[in-house]
């Protein structure tokens, strides 16, 4: 479809059902991710571009100041396939889909912008008097024992004194909300204050999850089907893990793919498939506080409240405009949902690319960058992606030759070095390796609050892994190199 049809095909087009009109990575993952690739650069030795909107008027303008702000990010990120979609009123006001076989009818994974859905859900059993926020989750899911101080509020607010700090879960994909509370009974534990600080958990809503279907007495997939997604006619939605956009990991800004399973005990928080379209109807719906969404007025605005995280919504500006928001983050996905509250805009796009640098720095500058120019004020200049990678590229490069032929050199040299200054460096060098292993994860979490493990860092971050996977290699080469030259000065002293 050209463009210009694709303008005809949204003009004037209306938002279903009667209706009357983000992850969480921010600041501290930055830190993580400068913060190893500063390491990697240590052990192995080893653009800014303003963009401008055009003045914002009539209805063309817009869609081509939107159509060269996303094209920008698109080619610059190397993305496959991204949709973004515009709500105002009752109007969608803007959708395009960038990539090839990319439509607006392409569902993608959106991450944890499906922890609104299960928040929304879980107000409208409030609404119908069968949960007390304020209640234990215990009362309504037996199966969760690590405390009775944890109430529903809590979870909902990423306020249940847990984290995956000291817990991830470790089951197979098709586990179920048993398998998981059975694992976290074993393993889990509660070592924040419930009602303390705020710690973002996907498990939390996991559990949500869980009470959802103990109230209900449906499964959360039928659930959330006849009571969300039907009565907001969200046709190209799923719970059941329906995904046309195939994945892909970024190496270095080269796309990679990979195949995202389904994680049946982690849909309430992360396992949505929608479109960008569909999430409009969602968001205008809670905008309005539409009466589909089956709560009153007032229990949809308190999901509004509470810093920085209401019941299911991060709450803040973007752009410098009131807002609540949530991105979604999965391996190979990213997505973002954004309510203007004040400007009565909604925004939703989602991608089949992504990368600990896109969740933390890109995906959000695009969304700020939607939401400049949606508002009038022009978006801020961004660093030219696309050049930071092929320079991070070339210096990876270089220092992985560097490395390999100073170790050729060491190889071949034959000068003569004391016991003790060989012992030193062969226990240096294992070390270095050994420590790198255990202390990275749990210093990642540190820096950005979150959780992290090997395999997941891999898939999430495989180019900043894979030299730093190198740059221990060649530290267990050295120390290959000493133990041998120990030994044969062993031999050489009988």
């Amino acid at each position: 479809m050209s463009a210009e049809e694709e303008r005809v095909r949204i003009a004037g087009k209306r938002i279903g059902c009667g209706v009357a009109r983000a992850g969480g990575l921010g600041m501290a993952a930055r830190r993580g991710v400068t913060g190893l690739l500063v390491l990697c650069l240590l052990l192995t030795g080893s653009l800014v571009s303003a963009v401008a909107g055009p003045e914002l008027g009539e209805r063309e303008q817009l869609e081509a100041a939107l159509d060269e702000q996303i094209a920008r990010y698109v080619e610059g990120m190397g993305i496959p396939g991204l949709s973004v979609a515009v709500g105002r009123g009752d109007e969608l006001v803007y959708s395009r889909s960038f990539g090839a076989d990319v439509s607006g009818e392409t569902r993608f994974y959106i991450g944890s912008v499906s922890k609104p859905f299960t928040a929304v859900a879980v107000v409208q059993l409030a609404h119908a008097g069968k949960i007390d926020l304020d209640q234990p989750v215990s009362s309504y899911v037996p199966g969760f024992r690590l405390s009775d101080g944890v109430t529903v509020r809590h979870l909902l607010r990423h306020r249940s004194g847990m984290s995956d700090l000291d817990y991830i879960p470790s089951l197979p994909a098709g586990a179920s909300f048993d398998d998981l509370l059975e694992e976290m009974g074993n393993e889990g534990a509660v070592s924040g204050t419930p009602g303390g600080e705020f710690a973002y958990f996907n498990t939390n809503y996991a559990l949500l999850g869980a009470l959802v279907e103990a109230v209900s007495g449906m499964s959360y997939p039928e659930y959330v089907e006849e009571h969300i997604l039907r009565p907001l006619e969200m046709e190209n939605t799923s719970v059941r893990g329906v995904v046309d956009a195939e994945s892909r990991l970024s190496f270095f800004g080269f796309s990679v793919p990979y195949r995202q399973p389904f994680i049946a005990y982690d849909l309430p928080g992360g396992f949505v498939t929608s479109t960008p379209e569909d999430l409009i109807r969602f968001l205008e719906a809670f905008r309005t506080r539409a009466p589909e969404l089956g709560a009153s007025p007032p229990d949809l605005a308190e999901m509004e409240r509470g810093e920085p995280y209401g019941l299911g919504w991060f709450t803040g500006p973007v752009a410098g405009r009131p807002a609540v928001h949530h991105g979604g983050t999965l391996v190979g996905y990213g997505a973002n949902a954004v309510v203007l509250t004040e400007d009565e805009y909604s925004v939703a796009f989602t991608a089949n690319k992504n990368h600990m640098v896109y969740s933390a720095l890109l995906y959000p500058s695009l969304t700020d960058g939607i939401v400049s120019i949606l508002t009038g004020s022009e978006p801020s200049s961004r660093l030219s992606i696309v050049w930071i990678y092929r320079g991070l590229l070339l210096v990876f490069l270089a220092s992985v030759a560097w490395g390999v032929r100073k170790r050729i050199k060491r190889v071949r040299s034959r000068e003569e070095r004391s016991t003790a200054w060989r012992v030193r460096r062969l226990v240096v060098n294992l070390a270095i390796p050994a420590a790198l292993l255990v202390l990275i994860p749990p210093a990642f979490g540190g820096l950005t609050g979150r959780g992290m493990t090997w395999d997941l860092g891999f898939l999430l971050m495989p180019d900043v892994v894979i030299w730093l996977g190198i740059a221990m290699a060649f530290c267990l080469v050295d120390a290959g190199i000493h133990a041998v030259r120990l030994a044969q000065g062993g031999r050489r002293e009988r």
